[in-house]
């Protein structure tokens, strides 16, 4: 039987797991504490994964799509090839590059910026964000932006959206908290915001009975103290709603 016997494998046996798994839609499969990609057509549908102590491989249709070498650490493996054409453009940024990048428009769209990017386990998906963000400077200048940026720190509203949402509506010009408390002091300020609980707790009532609407009824008052004391500090007068970010006493 000597002649007819085939070589030996050049490899030793290896013990493989099999697993059904599905594909995010970061074209990422998590595998114990560890993401690795996978070709981004295929987001969402169910693969079958092949895990070695060395290897972890995917199949879809029982053809192999990806492999990578395993790992045992928190973290992500990316393969460019398995990228979005938009994410692949981004490979070559980094987020220190882009954070520096914003830190040309000033500190506090370098920390927006920096904020976005560390609120992501895979930076590229915030890249588009950041940098429509900085492309902001070009439409409406790099001191407006940056004052954008301050307010937007200032009331938790980190995205391209919010940035975007206070500048075209110009809310960059009003003080902010710390401003209002220096001019006024906190007495005054304490006394215009429950002017203004009380403006909306009337256009609440006057709505809630037909007489007129929340926003008609905002217009009656022209307390113009209390609109530059309190624009700064969550009063979406846009809206008609009353957002506070300073609780009451």
């Amino acid at each position: 039987d000597k002649p007819a016997l085939a070589p030996p494998p050049l490899t030793h046996y290896q013990y493989a797991e099999w697993r059904q798994v599905r594909l995010g839609m970061n074209y990422h499969v998590q595998i114990d504490e560890h993401f690795y990609s996978a070709p981004h057509h295929l987001r969402d549908e169910k693969l079958d994964a092949r895990l070695t102590v060395s290897c972890v491989e995917f199949f879809h249709k029982n053809k192999r799509i990806a492999s990578h070498q395993r790992s045992y650490k928190r973290g992500y493996t990316t393969l460019n090839e398995h990228m979005p054409k938009a994410h692949r453009e981004y490979a070559e940024w980094t987020p220190e590059r882009l954070v520096k990048w914003a830190s040309q428009t000033g500190e506090a769209t370098a920390k927006v910026v920096n904020a976005i990017l560390s609120g992501l386990v895979h930076p590229q998906q915030g890249f588009n964000s950041c940098l429509g963000i900085i492309s902001l400077s070009r439409k409406f200048g790099g001191d407006r932006v940056e004052a954008a940026s301050k307010r937007a720190i200032a009331i938790g509203g980190i995205s391209y959206k919010s940035m975007k949402s206070i500048l075209v509506n110009g809310l960059d010009s009003k003080p902010l908290v710390d401003d209002v408390y220096r001019c006024l002091g906190p007495d005054a300020l304490d006394r215009a915001i429950s002017q203004v609980r009380q403006i909306y707790h009337v256009a609440r009532m006057q709505s809630v009975r037909g007489r007129t609407s929340a926003g008609a009824s905002r217009q009656r008052f022209d307390h113009r103290d209390i609109e530059g004391a309190c624009g700064q500090i969550g009063i979406r007068e846009r809206s008609g709603r009353s957002c506070l970010s300073r609780p009451p006493k």
